[in-house]
Order: C-alpha cells, then sequence, then structure tokens
C-alpha cells in the first residue's frame, strides 16, 4: 500500500507533504501490516529535525498516522462496508456513464449521514450522496461518497466537505480498493483547512 497526504490549513501555512508504503498481509491469523525500516528511519530523523525547529513539518509522522487496521481491512474487503453505506439509500438516479474508459452504469442514491443525537442538534444542514459505478456483470467498478455539513452554535457557523472515492476490482472472490482518494475541506471561525490523503493498493501474486 502507497500512501501520500497533504495537508494546509488557514491557507496560509506550507503544505505538509508525505509519501511513504507498507506492506499488508491477510492470511488465516488475520491481518499483518509491516513498516519498512527506512520508512520508521526517515519518520525518527523528522521527529529530531521538528525538536530542533518546532516549524519543521513531519510529512512521514502524518502518512504513519494515516495507517490504520479498519482502513487496511476494508482495502482488501470492501463489499461489506460498501453495502453498510447505501443499506436503506434510495436511489435517486441511474443512467449509463463510462468509468476509466470502461462501460458501465452510474448509480446515484442518497445516504444518511452517521450522527448521533448529541450532534445532530447543532446540524443546520447535511447531504450524503453516493455514487456507484457497475460494471456489466453488476460488480462495482468504483464509487464516491460526498458529505456536506453546516454545523451552527450561536452565531457561528463551520461548513465541512468530505469526499471520498474508491477505485474497485475483483481479486478471486473478494472486492478490493485498487485506489483511495479522500479530499476534507472545512471553513468557519475565520480559518480554513484542507486535506488530502490517497492510498494505491498493489495486489501481489498469491494475494487475496
Amino acid at each position: 500500500v502507497q500512501i501520500f497526504t497533504e495537508t494546509k490549513e488557514d491557507g496560509k501555512s506550507r503544505p505538509e507533504q508525505g509519501k511513504g508504503t507498507v506492506r499488508i498481509e491477510d492470511g488465516p491469523e488475520g491481518l499483518k501490516v509491516t513498516y519498512p525500516n527506512a520508512l520508521l528511519e526517515r519518520a525518527a530523523q523528522e521527529a529530531r529535525q521538528h525538536q530542533a525547529d518546532p516549524e519543521r513539518t513531519t510529512p512521514t509522522a502524518a502518512v504513519l498516522r494515516e495507517i490504520n487496521g479498519l482502513d487496511l481491512g476494508q482495502a482488501v474487503s470492501f463489499a461489506g462496508p460498501l453495502a453498510l453505506r447505501i443499506e436503506h439509500a434510495p436511489v435517486l438516479e441511474e443512467r449509463p456513464e463510462a468509468v476509466a474508459g470502461r462501460p458501465a452504469k452510474l448509480v446515484v442514491l442518497k445516504a444518511e449521514p452517521a450522527i448521533n443525537q448529541a450532534e445532530r442538534k447543532h446540524i443546520k444542514d447535511s447531504k450524503v450522496t453516493v455514487k456507484l459505478w457497475l460494471g456489466p456483470d453488476g460488480v462495482p467498478l468504483a464509487a464516491e461518497s460526498t458529505m456536506e455539513i453546516k454545523v451552527g452554535f450561536l452565531f457561528l457557523t463551520f461548513n465541512t466537505e468530505n469526499r471520498e472515492r474508491w477505485d474497485l476490482a475483483r481479486a478471486g472472490n473478494r472486492l478490493i480498493v485498487t485506489r483511495r482518494h479522500q479530499e476534507t475541506a472545512g471553513a468557519g471561525l475565520g480559518q480554513e483547512f484542507h486535506r488530502r490523503v490517497t492510498e494505491v493498493v498493489s495486489v501481489e501474486a498469491g494475494g487475496p
């Protein structure tokens, strides 16, 4: 798995960009993640430089923070998580639309954001749209989720948008994520932030 990150705040600070590669294996004992020594050494070096100069960024640490078992597990077995996202979601539109040059049918659904009651009282507006591109055999080729939320508290408002896209493929009897791209942006309280994360998965021979 190759991971790329970029974070920018207030539209002024220098973007923090990082990249790294880890190896994952999914076997009878569960998911195993191997962190290359070179990646860990680079993170340690950046930490020392940051200690000496707090203005120095730590992009490799930003990459390591993105690595978690839940996301990696979904990357190698995405059918269940995808079904959960669209469960009970009504279809808004269906039409032919190619994806990556391949014939497909686009299905647009309206989903509900997962927000608890305590947070819901501060939500002024919310919208979640899920797009699925289905191949001729009905297997998803790609999926995209867009969530827009406006939060209000007293006289203050904060807007966030999260867009996540997955490029998909079959590997044996699994639906795997070959590429995941997530962009999160927000504005309010006089501040702005923009964050991008991209994960690229390569399946080796003898994989799932």
